[in-house]
């Protein structure tokens, strides 16, 4: 048994992947087919009665028009091309291991329902560069320890050409270290993480795919450490966030810390809607929670499963997985170091998506390798600019 096989058991004892990223293959029978896809993403649907104006606003942005974020429209290939997308591919055997000798002529990729032409495919081969969001708002201040210890431990597996970029954030993003391979300066970005008022995580995640990433390098690989609920978000939503990653090549790997016991000893308050505090109006955000305490933002089982969700999609849309540490304090180095692994793409894969035609579209997008059996990982979507 290899040395990889061996880490993926290790690897699934100490982790484990959220449900609705554990089945990447069609649900046929694999007997039944002789070839293995990707899983396109479709939006999940609101009740529209949960919808804000501002967030009735993000849907018709999305979708050029009012409509359910899981309608979809077919579409066929533009006759013009637009700028190239290169985006990360991972394929998996039954067993495990991963499959390194693809050929260009074995693996197809469809936008929507047509055939796309691949104009480069190639083995990654290459370091992670690595951008690392860290939850520290209010719901993480029982865990600021482990999460620290946690991020310190994922740094230190790092191979030495590897890069990192360390982001904390609540009610507002802060830049911890750029990109870099310096141990030392990565060590005094850790010792920064300090928890602070709300989770804005709708609008960090906008933030960081609209201004911090390159559209279309697919390079960057988003590490999410965070529960997935948001408590202060004003400039952007569930949808709108969503639609940012969407627009950009970036595979993102959340790690789903379940803050729900620990968020119901938290001071965090329910205000009115348009309630103006510390000069900021606050609003609401969907779905109103029902369960819990009604006095205490972001500590509803209704917002705690939206936050589960959102940690799904965001993986699923960007073609990355979604994990839970059982344990994070006692993860150790070679579960990290088969996690690391997990994420590096195998594969990279560049074509022309849009035209002036396309701009602002959602597109779905499914890699199919003509082998059949496989696991195969690739983002779910893509938004032409």
């Amino acid at each position: 048994m290899s040395k990889f096989i061996l880490a993926l058991t290790v690897f699934f004892g100490g982790l484990w992947v959220i449900s609705a990223q554990e089945k990447p293959l069609e649900s046929k029978p694999a007997g039944q087919k002789d070839y293995s896809e990707s899983m396109p993403y479709e939006p999940r649907k609101f009740d529209e009665t949960l919808l804000s104006k501002r967030e009735k606003k993000s849907k018709i942005k999305s979708d050029g028009k009012e409509k359910s974020p899981t309608d979809k429209t077919v579409s066929t290939p533009p006759t013009d091309s637009g700028a190239s997308v290169k985006i990360p591919v991972f394929v998996y055997e039954a067993n495990g291991n991963p499959v390194t000798d693809l050929k260009n002529s074995e693996i197809k990729l469809f936008f929507d329902a047509a055939e796309y032409e691949i104009t480069a495919f190639e083995p990654a081969g290459q370091a992670l560069d690595i951008v690392l969001l860290v939850d520290t708002s209010p719901s993480t201040v029982f865990n600021t320890d482990d999460v620290k210890n946690f991020v310190t431990k994922l740094t230190e597996n790092l191979k030495p050409e590897d890069k990192i970029q360390i982001i904390s954030f609540n009610g507002e993003l802060k830049v911890l270290c750029d990109s870099t391979d310096d141990k030392e300066i990565i060590k005094k970005a850790i010792k920064k993480l300090k928890m602070g008022d709300g989770t804005s995580i709708y609008e960090t995640v906008e933030t960081i795919f609209q201004k911090h990433l390159n559209l279309n390098s697919g390079q960057k690989t988003v590490i999410l450490l965070s529960d997935g609920v948001d408590t202060t978000s004003l400039r952007a939503d569930y949808i709108s966030s969503l639609f940012a990653a969407e627009k950009n090549a970036s595979v993102v790997f959340p790690f789903y810390l379940d803050t729900f016991t620990t968020a119901q000893r938290t001071p965090m308050f329910r205000v009115p809607n348009g309630t103006i505090l510390n000069g900021r109006i606050l609003s609401n955000r969907l779905p109103r929670p029902s369960l819990g305490n009604p006095t205490r933002v972001g500590t509803s089982q209704d917002e705690y499963d939206l936050g589960l969700e959102y940690i799904r999609d965001i993986a699923k849309l960007s073609g990355g997985r979604a994990f839970q540490l059982k344990d994070m304090a006692a993860t150790k180095a070679d579960e990290l170091q088969t996690l690391l692994a997990l994420m590096k793409p195998l594969y990279f894969v560049t074509f022309k998506p849009a035209n002036a035609d396309y701009s602002n579209k959602r597109n779905q997008l499914k890699i199919r390798i003509n082998r059949p059996n496989l696991t195969v990982y690739a983002r779910g979507s893509y938004i032409t600019q």
